[in-house]
């Protein structure tokens, strides 16, 4: 199995290398002092959002707004933020491609490739991008600050 330390800086495809990254916290308190932080960041520096919990596309655009920050882009962070091994902008053409072309039973699940892959069949079929976006909950939202 591969270690997140592995995919942790893979964000950084996004990004300009000079981007200030931001991890959205869980607590209010937390919450504040990032946005704060971001704040004070000069006009025109890139931040990159990343927020793992459930929500996330909701979540990210909230604290962009309180905290100055105008989004260009997001993406879904697989299988998660901490370690994304695929960044899939969140657009509908970008998600059917994923789900259609590059989705697939992870390895050491042989056992389980049968029901896997019937389930991932059902996914390409039936979830519109809307779905399979909010299922996903780690977010990459790249911006500046304005």
């Amino acid at each position: 199995m591969l270690t997140s330390s592995r995919w942790s800086e893979n964000w950084r495809a996004v990004a300009p290398s000079d981007a200030v990254p931001v991890d959205l916290p869980r607590s209010k308190r937390a919450w504040a002092n990032v946005q704060e932080r971001v704040r004070t960041l000069p006009v025109g520096t890139t931040v990159v959002l990343r927020d793992g919990a459930l929500g996330s596309r909701w979540r990210c655009r909230r604290f962009a707004e309180r905290a100055g920050v105008r989004l260009d882009r997001t993406y879904l962070a697989m299988p998660t933020v901490s370690a994304p091994a695929y960044l899939v902008q969140d657009s509908s053409a970008s998600v059917a491609y994923f789900c259609r072309a590059i989705l697939t039973v992870p390895p050491g699940l042989a056992v389980l490739a049968g029901p896997v892959e019937a389930l991932l069949r059902s996914i390409r079929l039936l979830a519109p991008w809307r779905v399979v976006a909010t299922l996903v909950p780690g977010r990459v939202a790249v911006g500046h600050r304005a």
